[in-house]
This record gives structure tokens, sequence and C-alpha cells, in this order.
């Protein structure tokens, strides 16, 4: 009471005596002593100044000067009475019952501080914890911020982004009144870092860093992973890997369904399973085993998501680019992106149909055998 209550700064808070409904009482002269505490956490970091000495209070008011850091999260303080305190109607008179304490450790009392000068600039997303789809803009804010990280408004000026990672964008940012916004487009499933690299006020600290994802968009095929190229021992059991993607080729790591899969020669699924890959997680390994030291095809027919048995129905998706230039009329200073156009990104015309081929060599002489000689 009676002063501003700003980020970082001493403030006074008035410990008051009322009525049952907490309003001031008139004429109240009652004086005794209480203790305010503080309750800490890392985002407020609330304190009360000196507080293990004892609060005055005098004609049914007291004081003590607090601190916190945050504007978005209330600072939460509360009062209990000290220990063998004499609660008196008037100083140097007689003794009347203790008060109740209305803002105790279950109730505490909440104060919001004001954001202070500005001395930093700060990256935000706009979509805090949300994933961006890939091809979509992934937008972030550039604001100013106090020395406690509260957003305030008031400050203009220009800031250059960057990113590290394979998304394009960023640039020179036009922060107005405290924020500027700025896009980022990525093909790849990634995980990036924006960070700052100059600022229009050399006063100002700008070593936040921010980092966010792009995540896999719907699946669209699956395919075969990576073969080995050197010949596999024959009788001993070889992993068979399959992956389904997205139409960027990302891996579709939330993708669960089964692809049936056919294989020449002597090549069977060990352990008796069904020649199916039950995928989980965007991938699936089928063990192979092959007595017999030959190349083996394996084929995966409908392996492009949603063509059913027709052979191919889906050959195309539509997707937004990687795109880098201003908006039309804007300096560059804005950070701007200009609109994504559409771009097709094409599958394989083959692609419903996936084949891999396995050499499987013999093993390590181990045993003598007869056979019928040709003449």
């Amino acid at each position: 009471a009676g002063t501003r209550a700003i980020a970082g700064k001493r403030t006074r808070l008035h410990v008051t005596l009322g009525d049952a409904l907490g309003n001031p009482v008139a004429g109240n002269r009652v004086s005794g002593s209480v203790l305010v505490h503080a309750i800490y956490s890392e985002k407020t970091k609330a304190t009360v100044e000196r507080e293990e000495l004892e609060a005055a209070l005098v004609d049914g008011v007291g004081e003590v000067w607090v601190r916190g850091e945050s504007s978005t999260v209330p600072s939460k303080y509360w009062v209990e009475l000290a220990p063998n305190s004499t609660f008196l109607e008037y100083a140097g008179g007689p003794a009347v019952a203790a008060p109740d304490v209305r803002n105790d450790e279950d109730t505490p009392f909440g104060l919001l501080f004001e954001p202070s000068e500005v001395a930093a600039l700060g990256l935000r997303l706009e979509k805090p914890g949300v994933k961006t789809p890939v091809g979509d803009a992934m937008v972030v804010r550039v604001v100013a911020e106090d020395a406690y990280g509260n957003e305030r408004d008031g400050w203009f000026g220009t800031a250059s982004v960057v990113c590290r990672g394979e998304a394009r964008g960023g640039g020179d940012v036009l922060v107005e009144n405290g924020e500027g916004r700025v896009e980022f487009f990525s093909q790849r499933a990634e995980e990036i870092q924006v960070s700052f690299t100059s600022c229009s006020d050399p006063s100002l600290r700008i070593s936040s860093i921010l980092r966010g994802s792009f995540a896999h968009v719907d699946a669209v095929r699956a395919v075969f992973g990576a073969i080995p190229t050197e010949p596999q021992p024959a009788g001993e059991p070889f992993q068979l890997p399959l992956v389904v993607l997205d139409r960027f080729d990302n891996e579709c790591e939330t993708y669960s369904g089964s692809f049936a899969v056919t294989m020449t020669g002597d090549a069977r699924v060990a352990g008796d399973l069904p020649p199916t890959f039950e995928v989980s997680g965007g991938r699936a390994m089928l063990p192979i085993i092959d007595q017999t030291a030959e190349m083996v095809t394996f084929t995966v027919h409908n392996a492009v998501l949603g063509s059913g048995g027709d052979g191919g129905a889906v050959d195309e998706a539509t997707q937004t680019p990687v795109p880098g230039t201003p908006r039309p009329g804007g300096s560059g200073a804005g950070g701007g992106m200009s609109s994504p156009e559409q771009v097709q990104v094409s599958l394989p015309p083959d692609a419903n149909t996936q084949v891999c081929r396995v050499v499987f060599g013999p093993g390590d002489a181990e045993r003598l055998e007869l056979k019928v000689g040709r003449p």
C-alpha cells in the first residue's frame, strides 16, 4: 500500500486489523506484533525483508517490506501472530483477545508486481509447448523484457534473429511497443535453436535462446530401412527393417499399422510368425531366416497409405515449401515471410510397391557331406 509494486524493487506491504469481512474498523487502536513470511518459488523469488523480525502493529496497522520478481505469477505472503505477543486495546492499555489471521499459510496474500524497466530482449513461441507441423510456419515472438524476464511494452527497435538447424527464416525483426514476430519453416522434423545476433540498443541483453520443434505430418508410405550390401549368413536370423514416412520423408514416430510382405526362394519368417510387419512408433523389424545361399527379393504391396488394393491410387501430395522472401512492401525489418505458395511433393510412380533384395551367403565350413557330381 502507498507504493507501486515493481518487480525486483522493495515494496511496502501493510498488515491491518479489520472486521470479519476485512473492512477497516474506525477508531481501531489495537497494538501487537506479527510475523510475515514469503512463500518462495523459483518463478516469483518472493522474499520478506528481515523476515525473522516481528512487525509491530500500532493503532491496528503495521508494515513490512517485501520483494518479488514476477508480473504473471502472484508472489505470496502470509501472516502469523508473533510468539508470546499480547494484543492491547491501545498502546499501554488493557489486553484484548488475539485476532484471527485471515491471510495465514493456507490462504496467503497474492501480489503481482509490475514489470521493471526494459533490460533485455527475449524469444517466445507463439504456441508454447506445441510442435509445429513440417511445412507450417513456426511463429516466434521477439519481446522486450525486464531484468527478471517479465514482458513489458514501450520499447521500439530492431533485432536480428537466426536459427540453428535446417529451418529457414529469421533475419531483421521490427519490434514495436515491446513485441515483434518472425517465422521459420522446415520440411524436416527437427528441433531448432533460435537466438539473437544483434540489437539496435547495445545496452540490452540479447543472450536469450529458444528451442522449438517441427513434427512430422500424416504418414503417406512405408519403405524398407537400410539394407546391408554384404551377404548375410544363411541359417541365421536377419532383421528386415520397415519405416513409415510422411510426404517429406520424415519418420512418423506416432504411426501404428500392418504391412504384408512376400519373399522369394527359401526365405521365411523366423519362429513361424506371419509374413507381416507390425509397425509401432513408425518402425518395424521382421526376423527372416534362409537356409539356402541365395538372393531373396522382399516385396511390400500397398505401401502407400490409403491406396488399398488399387495399386497406388495416391501418388502426389500438396504441401507448403520453405519460403524466405519478405512480404511485398516490407523492408525485411519485420522478419516477415511471404505467404508460402503451394508446391507438389511427388511420390515415385512405383511407391505403392516397395522392393528390396538381400543376399544370403554360405556360412563357415563346418561339416563334410556327399553330393551327386555332374558328368
